[in-house]
């Protein structure tokens, strides 16, 4: 992609991603072939990712987490612009610091930041810094450009910032020592290989009224398990079953990754093909690895016999997992 090479300012005019006003607004920016320097997020589904948040309620994607300088930092993008800072119609991007703990009290942490952006078109990367030192303590823990890209400039290809749904976001932070240069490559699979995971559950009359695991499947290289409750959890209690699909955290690989996916759990009708069916869409994490639903299904519409939910007292639920983030990191 991006390379070792000299940096140049950028041109205001035809083909330029700025009008001078918006140019105005930094002190310092640049085009330059080199890749930043410390962590750079590739995202190759961005219209997925921003629908993702959007269904979720959720407002910005947060980075892996990486180390400069002995502290630990993430990436956060807001795909929609941070409506709490008037980033409305813009791209928000902040260097947040992760473990404010590692400040000691009454003091602060010091540094230079610059945020780029990708531009496929001039295959160069658009850096913008307004030259201040940014304070990070425990009560201020971000620092970035509430209107990074107007959204308008950000989605027209012809600009470069967003080809094919793809786009490379990249931070250079500077505090007192060297570290690695960190990557991360954020994309959606849809219709994951192997992402359907049938569970036949036979004795089903016979299971103890408590939590039921399946055997573990792996979708994306993740670990994951249903979760089935044969009387409901406590809140539906003899009224329902309760259905759950969970993420095995060990496999997430940090406690503050999260992993996107929808997937459709279902309870399979053998006879009449009618079956029971509820989709999940939720961020998974270290912290909430299962999601579902307590009443996922009647106890009266399972037992009931003239459906085929319930064959030789064996019960066919299934898990299709039909989109999943993944988040590769990467060092160079």
């Amino acid at each position: 992609m991006a390379k070792e090479g000299k940096t140049q300012n950028p041109v205001v005019g035809r083909g330029s991603c700025y009008n001078s006003i918006t140019l105005a607004m930094f002190k310092d920016k640049s085009y330059t072939e080199a890749s930043p320097a410390h962590y750079t997020l590739k995202i190759e589904s961005f219209s997925q990712l921003s629908e993702a948040l959007k269904k979720t309620g959720v407002d910005k994607y947060e980075s892996g987490v990486f180390d400069v300088g002995g502290y630990k930092w993430k990436l956060l993008m807001y795909p929609y612009g941070n409506t709490k800072k008037n980033g409305d119609g813009h791209i928000s991007l902040y260097l947040a610091m992760v473990e404010t703990d590692a400040v000691l009290k009454g003091t602060q942490v010091d540094v230079t930041l610059k945020l780029s952006v990708y531009d496929h078109i001039r295959e160069q990367y658009l850096s913008i810094e307004d030259g201040k030192v940014k304070r990070y303590h425990s009560l201020k823990t971000e620092h970035g450009f509430d209107q990074l890209l107007p959204l308008a400039t950000f989605n027209d290809s012809s600009n470069g910032y967003l080809v094919d749904d793809c786009c490379v976001f990249g931070v250079a932070v500077h505090v007192l020592k060297f570290a690695a240069s960190k990557r991360e490559k954020f994309k959606i699979i849809e219709e994951p290989e192997n992402g359907t995971y049938t569970w036949y559950i036979y004795n089903f009359s016979k299971l103890e009224p408590k939590e039921n695991i399946s055997r573990v499947f792996t979708v994306a290289g993740y670990n994951w398990n249903l979760s089935l409750y044969p009387k409901g959890v406590l809140t539906e209690w003899g009224r329902s079953l309760s259905l759950y699909l969970k993420l095995d955290p060990g496999s997430i690989g940090s406690p503050q990754k999260q992993v996107y996916v929808e997937c459709k759990l279902l309870a399979r009708d053998r006879w009449y093909g009618k079956h029971h069916e509820r989709t999940v869409q939720k961020w998974f994490s270290e912290s909430k690895s299962l999601w579902g639903f307590a009443s996922f299904m009647l106890l009266s519409d399972l037992n009931n016999r003239s459906t085929g939910f319930l064959v030789n007292d064996t019960l066919v639920v299934e898990a299709k997992i039909t989109k999943v983030s993944v988040a590769e990191a990467q060092i160079s």
